[in-house]
Protein backbone atom coordinates (compact mmCIF):
# COMPACT_ATOMS: atom_id res chain seq x y z
CA UNK A 1 0.00 0.00 0.00
CA UNK A 2 1.33 3.72 -1.04
CA UNK A 3 2.61 6.09 2.15
CA UNK A 4 0.68 8.65 0.11
CA UNK A 5 3.54 11.42 0.59
CA UNK A 6 4.56 9.92 4.41
CA UNK A 7 7.19 7.69 4.05
CA UNK A 8 8.68 8.49 7.48
CA UNK A 9 5.47 6.15 8.50
CA UNK A 10 7.00 2.86 7.20
CA UNK A 11 6.59 0.70 10.20
CA UNK A 12 10.08 0.10 10.62
CA UNK A 13 10.82 3.78 11.14
CA UNK A 14 7.96 3.46 13.45
CA UNK A 15 8.97 0.82 15.64
CA UNK A 16 12.70 3.17 15.99
CA UNK A 17 10.81 5.83 16.71
CA UNK A 18 8.84 3.77 19.27
CA UNK A 19 11.78 2.33 21.04
CA UNK A 20 14.10 5.46 21.32
CA UNK A 21 11.07 6.48 23.85
CA UNK A 22 11.48 3.41 25.15
CA UNK A 23 8.16 1.81 24.16
CA UNK A 24 8.91 -1.53 23.16
CA UNK A 25 5.80 -3.14 22.34
CA UNK A 26 1.67 -1.66 22.17
CA UNK A 27 1.04 -2.57 25.45
CA UNK A 28 4.22 -0.54 26.73
CA UNK A 29 2.32 2.58 25.17
CA UNK A 30 -0.63 2.25 27.68
CA UNK A 31 2.03 1.35 31.03
CA UNK A 32 2.33 3.95 33.28
CA UNK A 33 5.65 2.92 34.48
CA UNK A 34 7.36 3.24 30.87
CA UNK A 35 5.67 7.34 31.01
CA UNK A 36 7.35 7.54 34.65
CA UNK A 37 10.66 6.39 34.49
CA UNK A 38 13.20 8.15 32.76
CA UNK A 39 14.25 5.89 30.08
CA UNK A 40 17.61 6.46 28.25
CA UNK A 41 17.15 6.73 24.27
CA UNK A 42 19.63 4.79 23.36
CA UNK A 43 17.68 1.15 22.37
CA UNK A 44 20.66 -0.57 23.73
CA UNK A 45 20.13 0.36 27.33
CA UNK A 46 17.32 -1.57 28.51
CA UNK A 47 17.06 -1.03 32.21
CA UNK A 48 14.82 1.84 33.00
CA UNK A 49 16.42 4.14 35.90
CA UNK A 50 13.22 3.31 38.18
CA UNK A 51 14.76 1.24 40.63
CA UNK A 52 10.99 -0.35 40.86
CA UNK A 53 11.22 -1.27 36.85
CA UNK A 54 13.28 -3.60 35.44
CA UNK A 55 13.07 -5.35 31.78
CA UNK A 56 13.48 -8.88 31.84
CA UNK A 57 16.56 -9.94 29.64
CA UNK A 58 17.18 -13.58 28.08
CA UNK A 59 20.89 -13.61 27.32
CA UNK A 60 21.35 -17.56 28.36
CA UNK A 61 21.44 -20.59 26.03
CA UNK A 62 19.48 -22.64 28.93
CA UNK A 63 17.14 -19.76 29.14
CA UNK A 64 16.05 -19.61 25.14
CA UNK A 65 16.16 -23.86 25.53
CA UNK A 66 13.40 -24.15 28.36
CA UNK A 67 11.05 -21.59 26.72
CA UNK A 68 11.19 -22.72 23.44
CA UNK A 69 10.90 -26.46 24.87
CA UNK A 70 7.70 -25.51 26.59
CA UNK A 71 5.53 -25.29 23.32
CA UNK A 72 3.24 -28.35 22.77
CA UNK A 73 5.12 -31.37 20.98
CA UNK A 74 8.21 -30.18 20.47
CA UNK A 75 11.72 -31.97 21.01
CA UNK A 76 15.35 -30.91 20.91
CA UNK A 77 17.88 -32.45 18.64
CA UNK A 78 21.49 -32.08 17.57
CA UNK A 79 21.86 -33.80 14.29
CA UNK A 80 24.90 -31.94 13.22
CA UNK A 81 27.10 -34.36 16.20
CA UNK A 82 28.29 -30.70 17.34
CA UNK A 83 27.07 -30.00 20.91
CA UNK A 84 27.04 -25.81 19.79
CA UNK A 85 24.12 -26.37 17.69
CA UNK A 86 21.28 -27.50 19.28
CA UNK A 87 17.39 -27.76 16.95
CA UNK A 88 14.35 -27.18 18.73
CA UNK A 89 12.16 -29.41 16.16
CA UNK A 90 8.16 -29.61 16.00
CA UNK A 91 7.33 -33.45 16.74
CA UNK A 92 4.05 -33.78 14.25
CA UNK A 93 6.54 -31.86 11.20
CA UNK A 94 9.87 -33.04 12.16
CA UNK A 95 10.85 -29.47 11.00
CA UNK A 96 12.93 -27.00 13.14
CA UNK A 97 11.69 -23.58 14.57
CA UNK A 98 14.76 -22.48 16.73
CA UNK A 99 18.37 -23.04 15.64
CA UNK A 100 20.17 -22.30 19.11
CA UNK A 101 24.26 -21.98 18.83
CA UNK A 102 26.91 -19.53 20.23
CA UNK A 103 28.66 -17.37 17.75
CA UNK A 104 31.13 -14.51 18.43
CA UNK A 105 30.77 -14.64 22.51
CA UNK A 106 26.94 -14.63 22.44
CA UNK A 107 24.04 -17.24 21.83
CA UNK A 108 22.39 -17.00 18.72
CA UNK A 109 18.90 -17.90 17.57
CA UNK A 110 17.65 -18.52 14.00
CA UNK A 111 14.25 -18.17 13.81
CA UNK A 112 11.47 -18.65 10.83
CA UNK A 113 9.64 -15.50 10.30
CA UNK A 114 6.65 -14.69 8.38
CA UNK A 115 8.42 -12.63 4.72
CA UNK A 116 6.13 -9.86 5.53
CA UNK A 117 7.94 -9.12 8.81
CA UNK A 118 11.18 -10.07 8.69
CA UNK A 119 12.19 -6.34 7.43
CA UNK A 120 10.25 -4.84 10.53
CA UNK A 121 12.37 -7.34 13.19
CA UNK A 122 15.91 -6.18 11.15
CA UNK A 123 14.42 -2.01 11.61
CA UNK A 124 13.51 -2.51 15.03
CA UNK A 125 16.75 -3.90 16.81
CA UNK A 126 20.48 -4.07 15.80
CA UNK A 127 20.37 -7.52 17.02
CA UNK A 128 18.16 -8.94 14.79
CA UNK A 129 19.97 -9.61 11.33
CA UNK A 130 19.89 -11.80 8.22
CA UNK A 131 19.82 -15.27 8.77
CA UNK A 132 23.23 -17.03 9.41
CA UNK A 133 23.46 -20.14 6.93
CA UNK A 134 19.85 -19.82 5.89
CA UNK A 135 17.64 -18.15 3.58
CA UNK A 136 17.47 -14.38 3.98
CA UNK A 137 13.83 -13.96 3.02
CA UNK A 138 12.06 -16.18 5.90
CA UNK A 139 14.80 -16.56 8.25
CA UNK A 140 16.34 -14.23 11.34
CA UNK A 141 18.96 -14.43 13.70
CA UNK A 142 18.97 -13.11 16.95
CA UNK A 143 21.81 -12.09 19.00
CA UNK A 144 21.37 -12.42 22.67
CA UNK A 145 23.30 -9.48 23.96
CA UNK A 146 21.01 -8.38 26.24
CA UNK A 147 19.38 -5.45 23.76
CA UNK A 148 15.89 -7.24 22.89
CA UNK A 149 13.15 -7.57 25.31
CA UNK A 150 12.91 -10.68 26.44
CA UNK A 151 9.01 -10.46 25.91
CA UNK A 152 9.99 -9.83 21.82
CA UNK A 153 12.54 -12.64 21.98
CA UNK A 154 9.40 -15.00 23.13
CA UNK A 155 7.23 -13.22 20.67
CA UNK A 156 9.69 -13.90 17.93
CA UNK A 157 10.22 -17.86 19.21
CA UNK A 158 6.36 -18.49 19.24
CA UNK A 159 5.32 -16.82 15.73
CA UNK A 160 8.77 -18.95 14.48
CA UNK A 161 7.05 -21.90 16.42
CA UNK A 162 3.78 -20.91 14.71
CA UNK A 163 5.44 -20.95 11.28
CA UNK A 164 6.45 -24.33 11.24
CA UNK A 165 4.35 -26.68 13.38
CA UNK A 166 2.55 -27.78 10.25
CA UNK A 167 -0.49 -29.91 11.45
CA UNK A 168 -0.41 -33.14 13.55
CA UNK A 169 -0.08 -36.18 11.69
CA UNK A 170 -2.34 -39.13 13.11
CA UNK A 171 -2.82 -42.74 12.82
CA UNK A 172 -5.63 -44.75 13.52
CA UNK A 173 -5.49 -48.46 14.94
CA UNK A 174 -6.31 -51.03 17.58
CA UNK A 175 -5.74 -50.65 21.37
CA UNK A 176 -3.54 -53.04 22.93
CA UNK A 177 -4.26 -54.85 26.49
CA UNK A 178 -0.87 -52.43 27.56
CA UNK A 179 -2.72 -49.18 26.58
CA UNK A 180 -5.50 -49.62 28.98
CA UNK A 181 -3.50 -47.74 31.63
CA UNK A 182 -3.37 -44.37 29.16
CA UNK A 183 -6.88 -45.03 27.87
CA UNK A 184 -7.92 -44.63 31.54
CA UNK A 185 -6.04 -41.60 31.85
CA UNK A 186 -7.63 -39.77 28.90
CA UNK A 187 -11.07 -40.64 29.75
CA UNK A 188 -10.38 -38.71 33.90
CA UNK A 189 -9.14 -35.82 32.13
CA UNK A 190 -11.32 -35.55 29.73
CA UNK A 191 -14.14 -35.50 31.82
CA UNK A 192 -12.61 -33.67 34.88
CA UNK A 193 -12.06 -30.72 32.36
CA UNK A 194 -15.24 -30.41 30.28
CA UNK A 195 -17.33 -27.87 30.81
CA UNK A 196 -20.91 -29.90 30.62
CA UNK A 197 -19.58 -33.28 32.88
CA UNK A 198 -23.32 -34.24 32.10
CA UNK A 199 -22.09 -34.82 28.19
CA UNK A 200 -19.45 -37.92 29.21
CA UNK A 201 -20.05 -40.71 31.80
CA UNK A 202 -17.08 -42.18 32.40
CA UNK A 203 -16.20 -46.04 33.76
CA UNK A 204 -13.69 -47.50 35.55
CA UNK A 205 -10.58 -48.97 34.79
CA UNK A 206 -12.16 -52.79 34.79
CA UNK A 207 -14.76 -51.69 32.22
CA UNK A 208 -11.53 -49.98 29.98
CA UNK A 209 -9.44 -53.21 30.37
CA UNK A 210 -11.96 -55.46 29.56
CA UNK A 211 -13.07 -53.90 26.44
CA UNK A 212 -9.26 -53.94 25.06
CA UNK A 213 -9.01 -57.88 25.11
CA UNK A 214 -12.78 -59.22 25.42
CA UNK A 215 -15.83 -58.25 25.04
CA UNK A 216 -15.41 -55.81 21.80
CA UNK A 217 -12.71 -53.31 20.77
CA UNK A 218 -10.70 -50.34 21.30
CA UNK A 219 -9.67 -47.99 18.89
CA UNK A 220 -6.59 -45.42 19.00
CA UNK A 221 -5.45 -41.72 17.74
CA UNK A 222 -2.04 -42.28 17.98
CA UNK A 223 -0.01 -38.31 17.18
CA UNK A 224 3.01 -39.64 15.26
CA UNK A 225 2.93 -43.21 16.39
CA UNK A 226 3.68 -42.01 20.10
CA UNK A 227 1.24 -40.33 21.80
CA UNK A 228 -2.12 -41.70 22.51
CA UNK A 229 -4.61 -38.60 21.27
CA UNK A 230 -8.08 -40.12 21.75
CA UNK A 231 -9.55 -43.43 21.83
CA UNK A 232 -13.17 -45.29 21.01
CA UNK A 233 -14.74 -48.27 22.72
CA UNK A 234 -16.71 -50.33 20.87
CA UNK A 235 -18.63 -52.81 22.99
CA UNK A 236 -20.52 -55.96 21.78
CA UNK A 237 -23.10 -56.70 24.06
CA UNK A 238 -24.00 -60.33 25.41
CA UNK A 239 -27.39 -61.08 25.83
CA UNK A 240 -27.48 -60.13 29.66
CA UNK A 241 -26.14 -56.79 29.01
CA UNK A 242 -27.56 -53.87 28.50
CA UNK A 243 -28.46 -53.79 24.91
CA UNK A 244 -29.83 -50.26 22.78
CA UNK A 245 -31.06 -52.51 20.23
CA UNK A 246 -33.81 -52.83 23.03
CA UNK A 247 -35.05 -49.24 21.97
CA UNK A 248 -35.69 -50.13 18.07
CA UNK A 249 -37.99 -53.24 19.28
CA UNK A 250 -35.06 -55.78 17.84
CA UNK A 251 -35.61 -59.65 18.08
CA UNK A 252 -33.47 -61.93 20.43
CA UNK A 253 -31.53 -62.87 17.14
CA UNK A 254 -31.25 -59.11 15.83
CA UNK A 255 -30.32 -57.87 19.39
CA UNK A 256 -27.29 -60.41 18.76
CA UNK A 257 -25.83 -58.31 15.83
CA UNK A 258 -25.63 -55.00 17.42
CA UNK A 259 -22.50 -53.28 18.15
CA UNK A 260 -22.51 -50.30 20.73
CA UNK A 261 -19.86 -47.38 19.88
CA UNK A 262 -19.51 -46.77 23.58
CA UNK A 263 -17.23 -43.86 24.84
CA UNK A 264 -14.87 -42.15 23.18
CA UNK A 265 -13.01 -39.44 24.04
CA UNK A 266 -10.63 -36.95 22.40
CA UNK A 267 -7.56 -35.12 24.37
CA UNK A 268 -8.58 -30.75 24.23
CA UNK A 269 -5.40 -30.06 22.68
CA UNK A 270 -6.24 -32.51 19.64
CA UNK A 271 -9.40 -31.74 19.00
CA UNK A 272 -10.64 -29.54 15.49
CA UNK A 273 -9.01 -32.53 13.17
CA UNK A 274 -12.02 -35.07 13.01
CA UNK A 275 -10.41 -37.95 15.22
CA UNK A 276 -13.61 -39.28 16.82
CA UNK A 277 -14.89 -38.98 13.30
CA UNK A 278 -12.25 -41.13 12.13
CA UNK A 279 -12.52 -43.67 14.61
CA UNK A 280 -15.72 -44.05 13.99
CA UNK A 281 -15.23 -44.54 10.76
CA UNK A 282 -12.49 -47.43 11.20
CA UNK A 283 -14.13 -49.12 14.08
CA UNK A 284 -17.35 -49.37 11.17
CA UNK A 285 -14.47 -50.91 8.87
CA UNK A 286 -13.62 -53.44 10.86
CA UNK A 287 -16.63 -54.76 12.23
CA UNK A 288 -17.63 -54.99 8.11
CA UNK A 289 -14.14 -56.91 7.62
CA UNK A 290 -15.16 -59.18 10.94
CA UNK A 291 -18.54 -59.72 9.30
CA UNK A 292 -16.82 -60.81 5.77
CA UNK A 293 -14.30 -63.27 7.60
CA UNK A 294 -17.09 -64.74 9.55
CA UNK A 295 -19.52 -65.37 6.41
CA UNK A 296 -16.14 -66.64 4.81
CA UNK A 297 -14.85 -69.04 7.38
CA UNK A 298 -18.04 -70.22 7.49
CA UNK A 299 -18.52 -69.19 11.59
CA UNK A 300 -22.08 -69.53 13.02
CA UNK A 301 -21.49 -66.21 14.47
CA UNK A 302 -24.03 -63.44 14.15
CA UNK A 303 -22.78 -60.58 12.25
CA UNK A 304 -22.86 -57.01 13.17
CA UNK A 305 -25.52 -55.05 12.02
CA UNK A 306 -26.20 -52.62 13.58
CA UNK A 307 -24.16 -50.00 15.16
CA UNK A 308 -25.51 -47.71 17.65
CA UNK A 309 -24.71 -45.09 20.15
CA UNK A 310 -26.13 -42.54 22.44
CA UNK A 311 -25.41 -39.15 22.38
CA UNK A 312 -26.24 -35.70 24.66
CA UNK A 313 -28.87 -33.70 22.57
CA UNK A 314 -26.26 -30.46 23.05
CA UNK A 315 -22.91 -32.41 22.52
CA UNK A 316 -23.42 -30.97 19.00
CA UNK A 317 -19.74 -31.70 17.90
CA UNK A 318 -20.17 -35.34 18.98
CA UNK A 319 -23.55 -35.34 17.11
CA UNK A 320 -22.06 -34.18 14.33
CA UNK A 321 -19.58 -36.71 13.85
CA UNK A 322 -22.45 -39.34 13.91
CA UNK A 323 -24.90 -37.66 11.48
CA UNK A 324 -22.15 -37.42 8.63
CA UNK A 325 -21.03 -41.09 9.06
CA UNK A 326 -25.06 -42.13 8.85
CA UNK A 327 -26.34 -42.13 12.26
CA UNK A 328 -30.12 -41.28 12.62
CA UNK A 329 -32.30 -40.45 15.66
CA UNK A 330 -34.11 -42.97 17.06
CA UNK A 331 -35.30 -41.99 20.45
CA UNK A 332 -34.89 -39.81 23.44
CA UNK A 333 -34.27 -41.72 26.41
CA UNK A 334 -33.26 -40.55 30.31
CA UNK A 335 -30.25 -42.77 30.86
CA UNK A 336 -26.69 -42.64 32.89
CA UNK A 337 -28.50 -41.95 36.38
CA UNK A 338 -30.72 -38.84 35.01
CA UNK A 339 -29.31 -37.43 31.40
CA UNK A 340 -30.95 -37.11 28.30
CA UNK A 341 -29.86 -39.37 25.49
CA UNK A 342 -30.24 -39.48 21.70
CA UNK A 343 -30.05 -43.17 21.14
CA UNK A 344 -29.02 -43.27 17.65
CA UNK A 345 -28.17 -46.09 14.86
CA UNK A 346 -26.79 -46.75 11.14
CA UNK A 347 -27.77 -50.10 9.80
CA UNK A 348 -25.00 -51.62 7.42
Amino acid sequence: MRSHGYPFLHKGNISKLLIKFGIYSIQDMFNPRYIQSNIDPNPRYIQSNNTNFRRNLMTTREEVTLYCKSFPDVYEDYPFHDNNWALIRCTASKKSFAFIYEKDGHIWMNLKCDPQWVQFWRDAYPSVIPAYHMSKKSWNSIILDGTIPEDEIKRMIAESYDQVKGKPRFSIGFAKISDAPDVFEIMEEVHKNMEHQEFYVIEDYNYVSNHISENGFTVLSILDKIKIAGFLIVRFPKDEEYNLGTYMGLNDEELKQVAIMESAAVLPAFRGYSLQKKMLKFAEEQIKKSNQSDQSAGRKSKPRRYLMSTVAPENTASLSSLQKLGYKTICQKTMYGGYDRYVMCKKI
